[in-house]
């Protein structure tokens, strides 16, 4: 049994115990200590406005992430980014983020860059580029040694540095090894026993006289989070379930449907309190009754032609306190798309 991690932490151990009850636990799942993409004393963006409205910003420099985009509830505020004298944006398009900014540095693709990852099990790989970068770009990690006041290196000098460091006297051999077999050896996590513990209480239950909607936000099945937006062929890739291409809608159920007389390309409008937002309504079979789904990735200002391609922009009208789900509303208004 596997269950998405937004969901509430009742959910989660149900989970838990359910898999083990079934026997799964040391043979279709396992557990591991879990490890930190990012180190503990991580600010939040909320933070940052705070500081920036404080005065407190000089310099902000946004590296591969386009928040004007998706948290506008911070990052849309002209006014806003204009208390901070300096705005540096690396990444590879002129994005939204990149519109607001002074100074747009293009970064090297993934496919061009060295660089190294950790799988969820754990284990490291040394990543190699597959082509020499096509322009006048910069990798990540050049980036970050040229901000820390680091001369130019070049395009693996960074990474050699840090696994010359972990590998120490035997670097070359190690390395070389690393590069043959795609991961480093002895760096997987080694599973953990553990035992489940009786649920928490679930939830208290919505109240009866809330006739408000679920609205549950999703990343696009082909360009996740807008991210991939303007890559032609993810575009033209149908999404599972609707095959739908080039747009995304809002998703409803056949209940919810049948309740409201809508039908597939219906217009409608979504609300989430003083937020709203518009879109086509799609008929998905299967989804709970009284749940609209949005996702992310349509409505572009920025980020290339095709990115502008069409769509509703789901980010604004997500809340930052919660950013999977929210109560609201769905209203059918004129119009056939």
């Amino acid at each position: 049994l596997t269950i998405g991690q937004h969901l509430d932490p009742s959910w989660q151990t149900a989970a838990f115990t359910i898999n083990e009850a079934l026997g799964n636990v040391g043979e279709t799942v396992w557990y591991s200590e879990p490890f930190s993409a990012l180190p503990s004393d991580t600010e939040t963006l909320d933070a940052l406005a705070n500081d920036v409205a404080a005065g407190q910003v000089d310099t902000l420099i946004v590296i591969d992430c386009n928040p004007s985009y998706t948290r506008p509830d911070v990052f849309d505020d002209a006014a806003m980014l204009g208390r901070i004298p300096h705005r540096l944006h690396v990444g590879l398009h002129a994005d939204e983020t990149a519109m607001r900014s002074q100074w747009h540095l293009p970064l090297s693709h993934a496919l061009e860059s060295w660089s190294d990852g950790r799988a969820v099990d754990g284990t490291v790989s040394i990543i190699q580029p597959v082509v020499s970068p096509l322009y006048a770009t910069r990798s990540l990690h050049q980036v970050l040694d040229m901000i820390a006041g680091q001369q130019a290196s070049t395009n693996d000098a960074a990474l050699r540095a840090t696994w010359r460091d972990t590998f120490g006297d035997s670097f070359d051999s190690r390395w070389m090894q690393a590069l043959h077999t795609g991961f480093v050896d002895g760096e997987a996590l080694q599973p953990t026993p553990l035992t489940a513990k009786t649920p928490p209480a679930p939830p208290a239950p919505d109240d009866a006289n809330d006739q408000s909607l679920h609205i549950v936000f999703h990343p696009d099945p082909t360009i996740w989070d807008g991210r991939f937006a303007n890559i032609a062929w993810l575009q033209e890739l149908p999404k599972p379930i609707s095959k739908l291409t080039w747009d995304n809608v809002v998703a409803i159920s056949p209940a919810l449907a049948e309740a409201q007389a809508l039908s597939n390309g219906d217009l409608v409008e979504v609300a989430i309190g003083d937020r709203k937002v518009q879109g086509a309504a799609w008929i998905v079979p299967g989804q709970a009754a009284n749940t609209v789904v949005l996702t992310f990735g349509y409505g572009r200002r920025s980020g290339g032609e095709i990115a502008r391609s069409g769509g509703y922009d789901a980010y604004a009208v997500r809340a930052s306190d919660d950013i999977w789900h929210a109560r609201g509303t769905i209203a059918r208004i004129a119009g056939q798309y």
